[in-house]
């Protein structure tokens, strides 16, 4: 997987509900959700992105990658604290992105 290739520690799942149970058991607060907008015929990344966020209790920044026309302004989320990517994306813009983000929150 791209993101572990990169060094990052990757909690996953298929849809909200495998997410949560991966996070449980996980001590950390992610630093950064990265979803697909599409989910197959579950929820939408968007739905992960609240329901980690609930679970965590803070705004973690989010990232949703989409290969559909995003109908919103370039970039935007209806989220706070979440871009919007269409793919396809390069891995450097992506982890670049993913740290400055991961930076924001800590700092």
């Amino acid at each position: 997987m791209l993101f572990r290739t990169f060094g990052y520690r990757v909690v996953g799942g298929t849809g909200v509900e495998e997410v949560l149970e991966a996070l449980k058991s996980e001590a950390a607060v992610p630093d950064v959700v990265v979803a697909d907008l599409m989910l197959g015929d579950g929820p939408h990344g968007l739905e992960v992105v609240r329901a980690v966020r609930k679970r965590c209790g803070r705004t973690v920044p989010a990232i949703i990658m989409t290969g559909d026309d995003w109908s919103g302004p370039a970039g935007q989320s209806p989220l706070p604290h979440c871009r919007m990517l269409r793919k396809p994306v390069a891995a450097g813009r992506l982890t670049g992105l993913i740290d400055t983000l991961a930076r924001e929150a800590v700092g």
